[in-house]
């Protein structure tokens, strides 16, 4: 429905709405910001992600303030005038999409009743507002919710399209908004507007991006041309996504910070790298960090999206201590972050031009985005003890979240602000490093980065858990041992189940009882020759061998959300009971012992 030049989503036609006045300058027409070409090619193959693309804030309101309707709808209409970015839309023209700034109109405005400080009301407005994709040819980068209580403006609810504003963008207008509401009125002018970045950027931002071209093509050339190859079919969706919010990490990584004079960033961009680093082999490893592209003084009050990706060969040949690996790490990403301002299309074409396949180039290398927001001044370091530090870690929580259908890398991390902590979301591409390793590897980021808080750690680094060791049932009145085989064999991987393991699981949860067991569980018994001496500590290394060689022995079943598939570990602890023959002059052999082994293992 069309109202003057402002276009209702469909789901606010029944709803009580506002409409915002707003004109201003910056009208006309411009080609896409070299950010919004990026995030626009990904959305025409790879779909709208916008439960990631949509970006949600809330501002409270003070009751103090008595912020009326009235008065909010107009805070926002001067907004919207200030900032032509928020009405600017990108309708597809003669085949291409193209920026169109409007000079004037009205902005719908969604009115959400709630009670007490707003809050929960607003959480459900966020929820509904930035769950839907945005049209971008027709609707607004921006969409607003009231929340009132008692007639009175408690929270304002703002979701913006990533495809217009980037992380720092939001805090820019977010501040503005709140002066608005203060002073009721802004007198200076606003910074860079996404239609006037994207005129620079086709005329004298070229330079800029013909010299960060060049740099990542002789930065690319460092690497050994090693193509990632599958280690199984993978899940569907092939992307599997689990996330550990931690506030030991948030702390660790801020005294190592201090410790080591570099930024927060960086020492949860070295934790991570580390980690990715142990689980490649790769001493010579490609890293591309996201950058927002305000170093320089022309583009640091910009509200466009100016956040496009990074890129860095870190070396990490000799490197003794973890102190040094974050030098590495830190000295490589700013040089990357450096030149991560580059037209896309002509990225590519320099790639192609080498014969290099720009959509698979750099899958094997891995990813990192920190959008946790600026905290403005010097972030002092945390007054926490080692104990205290270690004794945290407890509390961190890790859950699953939703996957993805593709990306371009098969490891990648974003890192947000949780309250007194951090959020780190790790991504795997299931047909190259197994679902089950996505929480030992954002676990052991923590491990590293409390260690290196207090200590000097030696690299290379393991953390304390290496792997899973199951329980081995127990013989009733009899006492027994247990020694473990460890194993090392390769790669990690996720599959879906095969068809004869579709109709074997069937079978379990059909039959649950001692019986089905006995039917899917198949005993064998080696006997072993007295002649050939085999001793304990052999018998258990030759299975870590052969557990080793064949995945599939060390393969689980793991369940995630209500789909059963196979995870193949890499490593890990085999448990092997060893047991005593009683009386040797009743069971040379060992022949009667071993059928009642039989017989027990077979029955859990």
């Amino acid at each position: 429905m069309r109202f003057a030049d402002t276009v209702v989503p469909a789901e606010w036609a029944a709803e009580p709405l506002r409409y915002a006045e707003f004109s201003g300058g910056g009208a006309g027409t411009a080609p896409p910001t070299w950010a919004q070409q990026v995030l626009l090619r990904s959305i025409a193959r790879f779909g709208s992600n916008h439960r990631f693309l949509n970006l949600r804030r809330a501002v409270p309101v003070s009751p103090r303030a008595g912020v009326t309707v009235t008065t909010a709808t107009r805070a926002v209409g001067a907004l919207v005038s200030r900032h032509s970015a928020l009405r600017t839309r990108l309708p597809v023209v003669d085949g291409e999409p193209r920026q169109e700034v409007a000079p004037a109109g009205l902005f719908p405005l969604l009115l959400h009743p709630g009670t007490g400080d707003g809050a929960q009301a607003a959480r459900q407005a966020a929820e509904r507002l930035g769950d839907v994709a945005f049209d971008h040819s027709a609707e607004w980068p921006l969409r607003v919710a009231l929340v009132t209580v008692d007639d009175r403006v408690r929270q304002i609810v703002l979701v913006f399209s990533h495809t217009t504003v980037d992380a720092h963008a939001v805090e820019i207008v977010l501040r503005d908004l709140r002066l608005l509401l203060l002073r009721g009125g802004l007198h200076t002018p606003a910074g860079p507007q996404s239609a006037e970045v994207a005129r620079l950027q086709q005329g004298p931002d070229r330079e800029r991006s013909q010299r960060a071209v060049a740099y990542w093509q002789r930065e690319f050339d460092r690497l050994p041309r090693q193509p990632l190859v599958p280690a199984g079919p993978g899940l569907t969706p092939h992307l599997r996504r689990g996330v550990l919010v931690s506030s030991a990490m948030d702390r660790a990584a801020r005294l190592v910070a201090a410790r080591h004079r570099v930024s927060v960033s960086a020492a949860l961009l070295a934790g991570y790298q580390a980690m990715a680093v142990r689980t490649s082999g790769h001493e010579l490893s490609g890293l591309f960090p996201m950058s927002h592209n305000r170093f320089r003084t022309e583009y640091a009050q910009a509200v466009a999206n100016l956040g496009q990706i990074g890129f860095c060969v870190v070396d990490l040949a000799g490197c003794t201590d973890f102190a040094e690996l974050l030098r590495r790490v830190w000295a490589a990403s700013l040089n990357g972050l450096r030149h991560a301002y580059y037209q896309p299309s002509a990225l590519r074409h320099a790639f192609e031009e080498q014969g290099v396949d720009y959509e698979t180039a750099f899958h094997p290398h891995h990813y990192f985005n920190d959008v946790r927001l600026p905290l403005g001044g010097l972030d002092q370091p945390p007054e926490v003890t080692r104990d205290e530090l270690r004794a945290a870690t407890a509390q961190s929580d890790f859950s699953w979240t939703a996957g993805l259908n593709a990306a371009s890398w098969h490891l990648l991390a974003h890192v947000v602000d949780e309250p007194d902590a951090v959020g780190v979301t790790l991504t795997v591409d299931t047909r190259h490093l197994a679902m089950d390793s996505v929480e030992p590897f954002l676990r052991g980021m923590e491990e590293l980065l409390v260690e290196a808080a207090f200590d000097d750690v030696r690299w290379p680094w393991s953390p304390t858990s290496t792997g899973t060791a199951g329980p081995v049932p127990r013989r009733a009145g009899h006492a027994e041992e247990t020694a473990y085989a460890d194993f090392a064999g390769g790669r990690a991987a996720s599959a879906p189940l095969t068809w004869g393991q579709r109709a074997m699981w069937r079978t379990v949860e059909e039959f649950e009882s001692p019986a089905a067991y006995r039917v899917l569980s198949l005993p064998r018994t080696l006997a072993v020759s007295a002649r050939t001496e085999v001793t304990v500590p052999e018998a258990v290394r030759a299975l870590g061998a052969l557990v080793a060689r064949h995945g599939s022995l060390r393969t689980r079943f793991r369940r995630r959300d209500d789909e059963v598939h196979q995870e193949m570990a890499a490593t890990g602890r085999l448990p092997v009971g060893v047991h005593a023959v009683p009386r040797p002059v009743d069971d040379p052999d060992g022949r009667a012992l071993a059928a009642e082994l039989t017989a027990r293992l077979r029955a859990s």
